[in-house]
């Protein structure tokens, strides 16, 4: 792969880490992203995941560096917070019009707003209860 396209990848997929993986409770170091980067086929060295988390800045992701003798990173602006995402999963689960099956995709997809911590924490909120009137179309 030409090193330029090599570059962008390493971006969206560093970014894709964070996304999924961190939140302020649960931060990922330097080592701990090369590590990851490379399970993806992609090097990175500590100054390239710098430069890279400065380049997501710059274009307004907001990654937080906690720093420390271990830089950590986590992303800290996140779309739906997670009262907001607890409230959007009561609403799925107390809608009756909703399949157990639609029910349960649901919650899978709102629950992927948050980072895959703090997603499972909210493991009791993804059970569904199975309902009598069921729609699949919605």
């Amino acid at each position: 792969m030409p090193r330029n396209a090599e570059q962008k990848i390493r971006l969206l997929v560093l970014y894709d880490i964070l996304h999924k993986e961190t939140d302020a409770e649960h931060q990922l170091s330097t080592k701990e992203l090369i590590d990851k980067l490379a399970s993806y086929g992609l090097q990175a060295t500590r100054q390239t995941v710098y430069a890279d988390i400065e380049m997501l800045n710059a274009f307004g992701y907001e990654i937080i560096t906690a720093h420390g003798r271990n830089d950590r990173y986590f992303v800290g602006d996140r779309t739906f917070e997670l009262p907001e995402v607890q409230v959007l999963l009561h609403a799925v689960g107390a809608a009756k019009f909703l399949t157990e099956k639609k029910a349960s995709v649901l919650t899978e997809k709102v629950a992927e707003l948050l980072g895959e911590a703090q997603a499972d924490s909210l493991k009791e909120l993804l059970t569904v209860k199975s309902n009598e009137l069921g729609n699949e179309r919605v």
